[in-house]
């Protein structure tokens, strides 16, 4: 789904940017802001269903996958607005830098997959999950905010 609504609004943002930087931006955060409301309404609705959801999908004997599914319920948000934004620094002509967003968060992912997971096993690994998709919103907004700044300064 955040993929798909990416995808859609790429082109309009691509036209934004070239009319105007605060269009551009606009356009940008609105996009945000329904990424944001879809994923954290999708995280509740599976936080509370997660008990009936594993039933179903799995039946008796996966009771034990209801709280790592509502962990990862929890990462929603930060998945589904993540989508966005690596098309913003797309457009930044800012791509290179998902290389390293990305390593870093699969060295993060991996050291904390190994440090926790042997010890506290599934829910380790769902709580690694979201960790990690924060840390790639966190990164990606802080690479944003920073070309957005410097973008700004030499403007002026």
């Amino acid at each position: 789904v955040p993929i798909f609504f990416s995808n859609a609004i790429y082109p309009l943002l691509i036209k934004e940017s070239q009319i105007s930087s605060k269009r551009f931006l606009k356009r940008a955060l609105h996009g945000f802001g329904i990424l944001f409301m879809t994923g954290l309404g999708g995280a509740i609705v599976i936080f509370i269903l997660a008990s009936l959801l594993v039933q179903i999908v799995g039946g008796r004997g996966f009771e034990l996958s209801v709280e790592p599914l509502k962990i990862l319920a929890l990462g929603l948000p930060f998945f589904y607005t993540t989508a966005i934004l690596m098309w913003v620094l797309v457009i930044l002509n800012k791509q290179l830098w998902l290389i390293p967003i990305y390593a870093i968060a699969a060295i993060v992912n991996i050291s904390l997959n190994f440090m926790f997971i042997p010890s506290y096993g599934l829910k380790a690994a769902a709580i690694n999950t979201v960790a990690t998709e924060g840390l790639i919103l966190l990164l990606a907004v802080i690479f944003i905010i920073n070309t957005l700044t410097n973008d700004s300064r030499r403007q002026n």
